[in-house]
């Protein structure tokens, strides 16, 4: 469920009682930088994505993230034991070689996304207003979902969802009450575009 700071404090009660406060699983918060243009307050740089399930055996699939920048690689490579006084150290061959680990995917995604909010000018823009980023809809549908799975979006909006789940190789039922919006949906899923950012690709958060 995605919402601003509007709303937030009213929805959690919602889902709380629809869900069940023991399927409650993150508050997701998605930052993003923009030109301040208040005075009064300060400027608003995210958005909440509150993740509940049905149960508690819901799927969840691990995504990672790229190590710091100050992170020692070469550390983390290296596999570790407890000697005799229960002291962590690395782990040796007979010869005295450090053991290596297995292959490290990275840091596990965390709750809050360094993403940037949809550029206005974005070739994969539609007009709609409340169209959301398709780098963001990747993330929560490879979350909590795999391939050939089905991914039903009853808000559907500008279908940015749907594209992804195209994109994605998930199947995907899309509803909303307005028919050009659905209309605007069909069209954006026979030709889905997915929109570069160059900032990103260079490793740069914005």
């Amino acid at each position: 469920m995605h919402c601003d700071k509007t709303a937030l404090h009213h929805l959690i009660l919602i889902l709380d009682e629809v869900f069940g406060i023991q399927n409650f699983k993150n508050e997701i918060i998605w930052h993003y930088k923009r030109w301040s243009s208040t005075k009064t307050a300060l400027q608003s740089n995210h958005q909440t994505i509150l993740f509940y399930s049905k149960s508690k055996l819901n799927k969840f699939n691990t995504l990672y993230t790229e190590y710091s920048p100050t992170t020692n690689i070469d550390q983390i490579l290296q596999e570790r034991k407890r000697n005799e006084h229960g002291s962590v150290v690395y782990k040796k061959n007979d010869d005295g070689t450090i053991v290596m680990a297995k292959e490290k995917k990275g840091v596990p995604l965390g709750d809050v996304w360094e993403m940037p909010y949809l550029n206005p000018k974005a070739s994969g823009r539609v007009g709609y207003p409340t169209q959301k980023p398709i780098l963001l809809l990747e993330q929560i549908i490879k979350i909590g979902t795999d391939e050939n799975d089905i991914v039903f979006e009853p808000f559907c909006g500008s279908g940015t969802s749907l594209v992804v789940s195209k994109l994605l190789n998930r199947k995907y039922i899309g509803v909303d009450i307005f028919e050009e919006v659905c209309l605007l949906a069909n069209m954006r899923l026979k030709n889905p575009i997915k929109t570069k950012s160059f900032l990103l690709e260079k490793g740069v958060t914005y």
